[in-house]
């Protein structure tokens, strides 16, 4: 009788089994006894508590999370000592800053993607078309992204009230240096950095390529940094928290690619991001009008990953973007 109540109990919470457990622990600890029916004393004949999660969970001298954090990584400790993050949410997101558009393997124009961040509501836009080596993707040469910079200018004249910044996604290559030169980079708002080959390099290879492109002086942004696309690809070997420290040290940050293939970073490793202090940028990767809206899926999982609004570049006002980036 008691495991099924027990059970039942278990399905009346929005939270993973062992969530739900310690929850039940932290009532037996109390005397109480915890079901689908609410919360009791230990012989059932008096109510403690019942009618909505909130209620159960004040009870057990807890402040109710979101459902996003119920996983047993620390939440309940989190919640008994008043340290529960404040999640971030998709209203919070200023910008998008990794953007295909037809001058590379984009399917809509930088003016209609213009045009759409500005309907969100968004203050900027970041065009992150790719870099030369990438020749699938009819990556730009130095004199193409230097014509993107002159489009930028034209069509912000027509699209009021939205930044658009010029970047470019560009090649980590196989000894770590960009695809781009100096001379080059200096002449964009920002960079992002991608592997698109040589995924089966050994991890100190892989690792020791990342770090040299993360030092640097011109990264702004790594792109997807485990290159895992769900069902596709398994993420290549690399000490991720390697990369994260250096990414800290030099001011880099990582991206939480929103786009459903990958979702990378994932929500534990947004999470080791946010404890060492890297911060993120959540990014649609879009080659599209309709995938910026993929945007949401980028933000549920950073607030898997405990992530904060502090904790993410592209919730930075205008302002606070251009002056991060000139530092």
């Amino acid at each position: 009788m008691e495991e099924e109540a027990y059970g039942a109990a278990l399905q009346y919470f929005t939270g993973s089994k062992d969530h739900n457990i310690k929850l039940r622990s932290l009532a037996i600890d109390k005397g109480w006894k915890l079901n689908e029916y609410g919360l009791f004393k230990k012989d059932l004949t008096e109510v403690v508590a019942r009618g909505t999660e909130e209620d159960i969970y004040k009870a057990l001298g807890l402040k109710i999370m979101p459902p996003e954090l119920r996983e047993d990584r620390g939440e309940i400790e989190a919640s008994l000592k008043g340290n529960l993050p404040e999640l971030i949410e998709l209203k919070n997101i200023k910008g998008d800053l990794h953007v295909h558009t037809v001058a590379s393997d984009g399917n809509a124009t930088m003016e209609e993607f213009a045009w759409a961040c500005k309907k969100r509501g968004y203050e900027y836009l970041g065009i992150t078309d790719h870099s030369y080596g990438l020749r699938v993707t009819d990556g730009l040469s130095a004199e193409r992204l230097r014509g993107n910079i002159d489009i930028a200018h034209n069509v912000a004249k027509r699209v009021d009230g939205l930044k658009i910044l010029i970047g470019a996604e560009v090649e980590i290559l196989e000894d770590g240096s960009l695809d781009y030169p100096g001379d080059v980079l200096r002449e964009l708002d920002f960079v992002v950095g991608a592997v698109h080959s040589k995924f089966n390099m050994e991890s100190d290879a892989m690792t020791k390529r990342i770090l040299t492109a993360i030092s640097n002086d011109y990264l702004t942004i790594l792109a997807h940094p485990t290159g895992r696309r769900l069902e596709q690809r398994e993420p290549y070997f690399i000490d991720l928290e390697k990369v994260m420290l250096a990414a800290k040290a030099a001011g880099v940050c990582l991206e939480l690619n929103a786009f459903p293939e990958r979702m990378d970073l994932n929500d534990v490793n947004c999470r080791m991001a946010k404890e060492i202090g890297v911060k993120i940028a959540i990014d649609t990767d879009s080659h599209n009008v309709p995938q910026l809206d993929n945007m949401f899926f980028g933000v549920a999982t950073a607030r898997r990953g405990w992530l904060e609004k502090g904790d993410v570049l592209n919730t930075l006002s205008l302002k606070e973007l251009v002056s991060f980036l000139s530092t």
